[in-house]
């Protein structure tokens, strides 16, 4: 009699609905960000970020980024990633596609593509948003080798004082998958009319997961102020 042992990773960032929940896409799902780029300047009255994790970049400012991640919270395996990012006015905004491989130091690929359209408008207090929409596909491999995939989408409203940012990805695989070595037990069951020894498999589950952040400048300072939630829905499993 088979009973499941646990559930390697899930897809949902992330970085997939997969095991860790952490993985955004372009919410900034999966990767750091910067924003401002080499060779530009700060206006002293606005905000700006200057970021990094354990990250090596290359290819300076062109359309091609090659760059290592190294292993940390949400994320057990290090991992090296080749993409590009192409972009084209439109009206009042921009619109963009983005794609990239990676593969982990334990030998699991994954790819993602995303495509979206960011625009400036006047806010509320006269003040300019940044307001964005954009769809992702997600693929990865888990440690089970088993290989999954996910659609999502993020929506954002960026401005100089307040920011929002809402996630959502949906897992467009089997619900469950097993993979790896099943393991015995010391436990004898009843299996019917029969005695059996009871075996422990491994499984590979899949949620559906939708997150917000919002971030609050403080003062006139370059400091934020950060919070958010998240809602996890699968096999089993329900959780805010």
């Amino acid at each position: 009699m088979s009973h499941r042992l646990h559930s390697s990773r899930v897809i949902g960032s992330l970085p997939l609905a997969v095991a860790t929940i952490a993985v955004l896409l372009l919410s900034d799902v999966a990767t750091t960000t910067r924003a401002q780029g080499v060779g530009q300047t700060y206006a002293s009255d606005l905000p700006y970020s200057v970021s990094s994790s354990g990250q090596m970049d290359f290819f300076g400012t062109t359309p091609f980024r090659l760059w290592h991640q190294t292993a940390g919270y949400g994320q057990n395996a290090s991992q090296t990633m080749f993409g590009g990012r192409g972009a084209m006015p439109v009206g009042n905004g921009l619109s963009f596609i983005d794609a990239q491989v990676k593969i982990t130091n334990e030998r699991a690929l994954g790819a993602n593509i995303g495509t979206g359209f960011r625009w400036m408008q006047a806010g509320f207090g006269g003040s300019p948003r940044i307001l964005g929409v954009s769809g992702w596909y997600d693929g990865e491999e888990s440690v089970l080798e088993n290989y999954f995939n996910q659609v999502g989408v993020s929506v954002e409203s960026l401005g100089d004082r307040i920011d929002f940012r809402l996630n959502a990805q949906f897992p467009i695989s089997e619900n469950s998958k097993t993979g790896g070595a099943v393991t015995l037990t010391d436990e004898i069951v009843f299996d019917d009319v029969f005695l059996s020894q009871k075996t422990l498999t491994p499984v590979d589950l899949t949620y559906r997961v939708i997150d917000f952040e919002a971030a609050a400048r403080i003062m006139e300072t370059n400091a934020w102020f950060y919070g958010g939630g998240y809602q996890v829905d699968g096999t089993d499993v329900s959780t805010l």
